[in-house]
């Protein structure tokens, strides 16, 4: 299955998907999360019940059936502190993308009816047919049952299903860093600038779960370069930083930080790996329903047992 090809892949989409998030929040990475959480919890129901409608790019689902949350269960679905969820969520009610409702806080209809959320919507379907092509192209077995839809997908529904792997994909980094998002969010940034070049790759090397790419080749990334990607304070990249080298998980090289292959190597690092393969896994899956992908009308092909 290429299980660290296909974290490498989903993981630039991932970033992606966070950095668009950032630029609505004026470069708070943590605010646009709190946002995604809010979001994701208001609506969860409805998706799960299948109802027709509430798919078109002109009619989010109404108010009367946003389901409020509050900033404690937030708070606790991220691991960040509480006291950062209610600051960032006065400051998401403040800013009018957020409203107080019984119970707690719900983005309402209106916020997704603004100018640019459609096309942003669009952004995101390109990209995400942009990360099943490469998968396809580079042959990655997981993929073999499906190709491209043909018609429209329907984009509100994609952008449940982007809020929902993204917060699935935090919680994976959350575990690897004792529960705390920052933190995660920077590993996994170190991690993917470091391999950046291999990824992009005509044919990139260290595909399997055995073969993480080698210290020799990856490349560094300066704390400064990585508060620029993440919109996050310098000296909170720096304090972060400075936990993660504490913990092994990275060290300072001339240019800047990696993440060493022998971090990777660790049990809990290669289970990650295998996470983020079955999040991608349940991604497809969910690309189907909602129009991206399609199922190939040709029998599968056996799955290979490694590679």
């Amino acid at each position: 299955m290429k299980p660290r090809l296909v974290s490498r892949l989903s993981s630039e989409y991932l970033l992606w998907f966070l950095g668009q998030v950032r630029q609505a929040f004026d470069g708070d990475v943590i605010k646009g999360v709190i946002f995604l959480a809010v979001t994701q919890a208001n609506v969860r129901h409805i998706d799960e019940g299948s109802p027709a409608g509430w798919t078109e790019l002109d009619n989010p689902p109404p108010d009367n059936l946003r389901r409020p949350v509050s900033a404690g269960a937030v708070a606790v679905a991220l691991g960040v502190p509480k006291e950062t969820a209610r600051r960032k969520i006065r400051e998401l009610v403040s800013a009018r993308f957020c409203a107080l409702a019984p119970g707690g806080v719900i983005v309402p209809r209106r916020v997704f009816l603004r100018p640019g959320n459609a096309s942003g919507l669009k952004r995101n379907a390109e990209h995400l047919r942009a990360l099943f092509s490469a998968l396809d192209r580079h042959e990655v077995g997981l993929v073999r049952r499906y190709c491209l839809a043909v018609g429209e997908a329907r984009l509100r529904q994609l952008g449940r299903v982007s809020t929902d792997f993204t917060l699935r994909a935090t919680g994976i980094l959350r575990g690897l860093c004792d529960g705390e998002l920052l933190a995660g969010l920077i590993f996994l940034s170190i991690n993917v600038a470091n391999v950046r070049h291999i990824t992009a790759a005509h044919e990139p090397l260290y595909a399997t779960a055995e073969d993480p790419p080698p210290n020799s080749e990856r490349h560094p990334i300066s704390a400064l370069a990585l508060s620029r990607e993440l919109g996050i304070p310098a000296e909170t990249v720096r304090r972060h930083v400075r936990q993660l080298e504490a913990a092994g998980y990275c060290i300072a090289v001339k240019g800047g930080l990696v993440v060493p292959t022998e971090v990777l190597m660790q049990p809990k690092f290669k289970a990650a790996v295998a996470q983020a393969a079955e999040n991608l896994v349940w991604l497809l899956e969910e690309l189907v329903r909602v129009g991206v992908l399609q199922l190939r009308s040709e029998p599968s092909l056996p799955e290979p047992v490694a590679g």
